[in-house]
C-alpha cells in the first residue's frame, strides 16, 4: 500500500520494493514467481508486477502469459465463462525428447561444424580499460531508427537479397565492427527462440519455459566492403548453420564436448522481434511498468564483454549495448552504437537502389550450387 506516499517519493518506494521482490526469487528452494499490486495514491495508476526467474520463463513465454492475462480479465469482466486456448505440450514431455535428441545421429553429425568453429583464432576486443565485468557495473546506450527506416528494413529490405532479419541486423553489425577494431572477423553468441520443430508429436507453442538457444556464430567479410555484397556474404555464412543453432547447446551441455565447451564469443546478440500490443491489452494493461528493478544480481559476473539487443516497439527499431563501465567509456560505445546505426541505414540506402538485389546459392537448397555457378547460370536466362 503506498497511497500515503507523496509524489517525490513514490519512485524510491517502488524501486525499493521491486529490487526486494527481484531479489527473493530463490534457485535453490524458490519461489521462482512473484506478484506485487501496488496501490497508490488517487490519481495516479496503480500497479501489478510479476516476476519470473528466466529459467523457467522466456520471451515467447511472457507473450502467451499477458494474451492469456488480457483474456481472462476480460471474460471475467464481462461474466463470461473462462475459456483459454488449449494447452501444449509439457515442458517436461519436451525436456525428455531433446534429451534423446541430443545423441542422436542428427546433433552428432554437426559436431565437425561446431569442433571447425571453435578453432578460429580470435582476437580480444579492444577496451579501454582492464577493469571487472560484474553486472554492478553494467551501463546501457540506446539508440533508435526511426519509424520511416524502420518500415524499410522490415517491410522493403529483406525482398531485395531475400534475407531474414537477423542477417540484415548481423550485417550491419561486422560492418560497424570492421570500423570500431578494424578487422574483417566478429565471433558472436546468438541466441534464437529455441522452440524448433524437431518432433511431430511435439507442439511447444502454447508451452511456458525457457526454450532459448545460443549459439556462437563467426562472421567474415574479408576483402568485402560493398554493401550488397557484404549481405550476401553474412546471408550465405549465416545459412550454413545447421538447424538454427539448437544442436550446439546440446552438444556442450549434454554431450560436454571438450572443443566446443572453449568457445566464449565475448559478444552477445539478440534480437527479440516485434511487440505490437492490441488494443485490448493496451486498454488493459497501459504502458509498461517503467522501474522493474535489478534483474541480475549486482556480483555476478556477466556473460558477454558486450550484450547488443534489438527489439521494435512503438514501430521503431530499438538497439541497446550494454557494457561494463569498468572496461569502456560511454563515449567509445556510443560511437560504435551509432556506426552500427549508419550501417544499417548504409544497407537500407543500397536496397532502395534500382539495381540492387541478387540471389545466392542457399536459395536453391536443393541443388549444389557455388556462388560463380549460380552467376553463370542467372547470367544465361537472363540472354535468354
Amino acid at each position: 500500500d503506498l497511497s500515503t506516499i507523496i509524489d517525490g517519493k513514490l519512485d524510491l518506494e517502488l524501486e525499493t520494493a521491486v529490487n526486494d521482490l527481484q531479489a527473493s526469487l530463490d534457485l535453490t528452494d524458490g519461489p521462482l514467481l512473484r506478484a506485487a499490486y501496488f496501490q497508490t495514491a488517487e490519481g495516479h495508476s496503480d500497479y501489478l508486477l510479476l516476476i519470473i526467474h528466466h529459467l523457467v520463463v522466456d520471451v515467447v513465454s511472457w507473450r502467451i502469459l499477458t494474451e492469456d492475462l488480457v483474456t481472462l480479465y476480460g471474460q471475467f469482466s464481462a461474466g463470461q465463462p473462462v475459456i483459454l486456448p488449449s494447452k501444449t505440450t509439457s515442458f517436461q514431455y519436451w525436456a525428455e525428447r531433446i534429451n534423446k535428441y541430443a545423441t542422436s545421429e542428427t546433433i552428432l553429425s554437426e559436431l565437425d561444424y561446431w569442433n571447425k568453429l571453435a578453432k578460429q583464432v580470435v582476437v580480444p576486443l579492444p577496451k579501454d580499460k582492464n577493469g571487472t565485468n560484474l553486472e554492478a557495473s553494467a551501463k546501457i546506450v540506446h539508440v533508435t531508427l526511426n519509424k520511416k527506416e524502420t518500415d524499410a528494413l522490415l517491410k522493403e529490405v529483406p525482398a531485395v537479397y531475400h534475407t531474414q532479419i537477423n542477417e540484415l541486423l548481423l550485417t550491419a553489425l561486422i560492418r560497424a565492427a570492421k570500423h570500431w577494431h578494424g578487422r574483417d572477423s566478429l565471433l558472436i553468441d546468438l541466441e534464437g527462440h529455441g522452440r524448433e520443430d524437431l518432433f511431430e508429436d511435439v507442439d511447444i507453442s502454447r508451452t511456458i519455459g525457457w526454450f532459448t538457444s545460443a549459439f556462437p556464430v563467426h562472421l567474415q567479410l574479408k576483402g568485402i566492403s560493398d554493401p550488397g555484397e557484404s549481405i550476401k556474404a553474412v546471408k550465405e555464412q549465416y545459412r550454413k548453420i545447421p538447424n538454427n543453432g539448437i544442436g550446439f547447446g546440446l552438444l556442450k551441455y549434454l554431450n560436454k564436448d571438450p572443443d566446443i565447451n572453449s568457445v566464449q564469443p565475448e559478444i552477445g546478440f539478440n534480437y527479440l522481434g516485434q511487440f505490437q500490443q492490441n488494443s485490448a491489452e493496451h486498454k488493459l494493461l497501459g504502458k509498461p511498468f517503467t522501474a522493474p528493478g535489478f534483474e541480475r544480481s549486482p556480483d555476478n559476473e556477466r556473460q558477454h564483454v558486450l550484450e547488443i539487443g534489438g527489439s521494435v516497439q512503438a514501430n521503431v527499431l530499438q538497439i541497446t549495448f550494454a557494457y561494463s563501465e569498468e572496461q569502456y567509456f560511454e563515449e567509445t560505445i556510443r560511437n560504435w552504437a551509432e556506426q552500427y546505426l549508419d550501417e544499417l541505414r548504409t544497407l537500407i540506402r543500397h536496397c532502395q537502389e534500382p539495381e540492387a538485389g541478387a540471389y545466392t546459392p542457399s536459395d536453391f537448397a536443393d541443388v549444389e550450387l557455388d556462388e560463380s555457378a549460380l552467376d553463370g547460370l542467372l547470367d544465361e536466362l537472363d540472354e535468354d
